[in-house]
C-alpha cells in the first residue's frame, strides 16, 4: 500500500488492495467512498500520468539478476500459497509482455 501511495496510484486501486488483507467475512472497502461527491466520483480512478516508477525495465535488469527461484512462506489463511516458486519465461499471450514471472512448481520441497 506504502508503494502505491508513493507513486501516487489512483485512490481506487489503494482501497482494493487494503481489501486483501481482509478476513472473508469482513466488510469490504468500497472502490468509491459514500462520502464523495457525484462530480468527483471518476477521479479516484486517475492517478499520476505516465509514473512508470513500479513498471520492470527489461533493459536495465539482466535475466541474471532476478533470482532463479524464490520462496513463499508463512502464509497461515491460504497455506497452499506457501513453497517455491521458479521463474519463467513471460507470457505476452497471456498478460501482455514478456517480463520473467514465478511459477509454484509442484513436487519442490524445502
Amino acid at each position: 500500500v506504502g508503494t502505491l501511495l508513493a507513486s501516487e496510484a489512483p485512490h481506487a486501486l489503494v482501497r482494493c488492495a487494503l481489501n486483501f488483507g481482509l478476513p472473508p467475512d469482513g466488510h469490504f472497502i468500497p472502490l468509491i467512498p459514500y462520502e464523495i461527491r457525484i462530480d468527483d466520483r471518476n477521479d479516484v480512478f486517475r492517478g499520476a500520468t505516465n509514473d512508470d516508477s513500479g513498471e520492470l525495465d527489461l533493459d536495465l535488469v539482466a535475466e541474471t539478476d532476478l533470482p532463479p527461484m524464490l520462496e513463499f512462506a508463512g502464509c497461515r489463511f491460504k497455506p497452499e500459497l506457501n513453497g517455491l516458486y521458479q521463474r519463467q519465461l513471460g507470457r505476452k499471450d497471456l498478460l501482455g509482455h514478456l517480463r520473467p514471472i514465478y511459477q509454484k512448481q509442484m513436487g519442490f520441497s524445502r
